[in-house]
């Protein structure tokens, strides 16, 4: 259902950006032959060119849901199902042990602090006491978030053991790197719908077909109308803006927002 509703928006899109292309290229050209291939060639590279953009804003989006619905199932699970996952995928590599909090993997210690805060300057400390009792030369915290500022400046500069505080996205790649890709996932419900901005809800995908329809119409007013320049720029505007609701950059910008 979603495919054939990104085909009917296309279609219109099609339609509007050809007529647009139609009567700007009527009022400077008379040959309809001319007319006719230099609104085709419009019409088929704007589609291109904001297919090509969409598409690429829609991928890092899409994985980014995706690996947040991963980190969500270490954050609402219990703290053994984190230091479970940690130790077997350790395990694709050498045997570890815990001892202290820690996995224990040769020289290095991995501290899972796989919650919903970012590792802090006093925890950092406490931690890395314990980690350089156990003579390891290497700390690695398994974080969901990172660490605040002041920790992850103090982290660069300790040695012996070296600390590193790793955030969910390069905590994902080192159990990838294993080959224990985390799979299980939890996902969120969508929040409850609240009053935002008017221009941004002007914007947002849905939106797009609107635009679309109130282009195509005007430009069929434009022809049989006085001063039909006037239609033309509405036209203008009205397909502008479905273009900039089907990139998404409404949504995108609302998501940033969020905490």
């Amino acid at each position: 259902m979603k495919k054939i509703s990104s085909l009917f928006d296309t279609l219109l899109t099609f339609a509007a950006l050809f007529l647009l292309s139609c009567v700007t290229a009527g009022y400077f050209v008379r040959s309809t032959p001319a007319v006719l291939a230099s609104a085709f060639t419009f019409t088929f590279g704007v589609l291109f060119f904001t297919g090509i953009f969409s598409r690429r804003r829609r991928k890092p989006k899409e994985k980014q849901k995706k690996l947040n619905e991963l980190r969500n199932k270490f954050l609402f699970s219990p703290p053994d199902y984190a230091l479970d996952f940690t130790e077997q995928a350790v395990r694709k590599k050498c045997e570890p042990k815990r001892q202290d909090g820690f996995i224990l993997s040769d020289k290095t210690a991995f501290c899972v602090c796989l919650t919903p805060e970012k590792v802090r300057t006093a925890f950092l400390a406490e931690r890395y006491a314990a980690a350089a009792r156990l003579g390891v030369a290497r700390l690695v915290f398994l974080s969901a978030y990172g660490g605040e500022e002041d920790a992850a400046q103090t982290a660069e500069q300790l040695r012996e053991p070296a600390a590193e505080i790793w955030d969910w996205e390069k905590v994902y790649e080192f159990f990838a790197s294993l080959g224990c890709p985390p799979t299980q996932t939890l996902t969120l419900a969508a929040p409850a719908k609240q009053r935002s901005r008017a221009i941004r809800n002007a914007f947002v995908r849905r939106n797009a077909r609107r635009y679309l329809f109130a282009a195509i119409v005007t430009l069929l007013f434009a022809r049989f109308m006085p001063y039909g320049a006037l239609y033309v720029i509405i036209a203008s505007l009205s397909l502008v803006a479905a273009l900039v609701c089907r990139t998404g950059i409404a949504e995108r910008r609302k998501a940033k927002k969020k905490p």
